[in-house]
């Protein structure tokens, strides 16, 4: 059921991979593109590290998010939509950094902290 938890995290990377893209960020690109082969490490480092990356995307999308919205508004276009699909890929990617806090991602990626091996 782990396992499961992982797509949203693959998803996340590629829509930031396809961000970078867009915009011609190559080396980006291929951060994104590789970072879900990282998964297969099953180290404490690589769920942290995940939850930066996640966490720094999230904070990318929410000023992108910013600046189109401002951009469309200022040109007097409406801004409503493109502000509530690129709010929802923010709100997915931190979403995706929690999943490390899950039961079994935890576990998966030793992040157990001492209550949890207490409680099952």
């Amino acid at each position: 059921m782990d396992r499961l938890a992982l797509i949203p995290i693959v998803i996340s990377w590629i829509l930031m991979a396809a961000h970078f893209l867009r915009s011609g960020h190559w080396v980006w690109v291929g951060i994104c593109l590789i970072a879900p082969a990282l998964l297969l490490w099953k180290r404490r480092w690589v769920a942290r590290g995940m939850q930066v990356g996640l966490l720094l995307g999230a904070i990318e999308w929410f000023l992108t998010m910013l600046e189109i919205v401002g951009v469309r508004r200022e040109l007097g276009m409406p801004a409503g939509r493109v502000g509530l699909i690129l709010g929802f890929v923010t709100v997915f990617t931190l979403g995706s950094a929690l999943l490390f806090e899950t039961k079994g991602l935890r576990k998966r990626y030793g992040l157990w902290r001492d209550k949890d091996a207490k409680t099952g």
